[in-house]
């Protein structure tokens, strides 16, 4: 992570931003973010937020995704 990114767990609604780093060895992990288009320089918004478990739903471009905490913990934005 750079000294200005934050995991994508802690953005809330109508905050965006562009992801900057994925962590994860595990290669069916890096397939699945990869699969959800969950890849350093793609733009994302967050348009909602779970309080009760966390997940977070987000938008690429024209697709929505609702991604529990452990992605969002591994997925680090540089917030704009």
């Amino acid at each position: 992570p750079t000294a200005k990114s934050q995991p994508l767990s802690a953005l809330r609604p109508t905050q965006h931003g562009t992801i900057v780093r994925v962590n994860g060895e595990d290669p069916a992990f890096l397939r699945h973010i990869d699969s959800l288009g969950l890849v350093p320089g793609a733009q994302i918004q967050v348009t909602d937020h779970s309080q009760f478990d966390h997940n977070i739903t987000i938008k690429i471009g024209n697709k929505s995704n609702v991604l529990g905490l452990p992605i969002t913990s591994n997925v680090y934005i540089e917030v704009l």
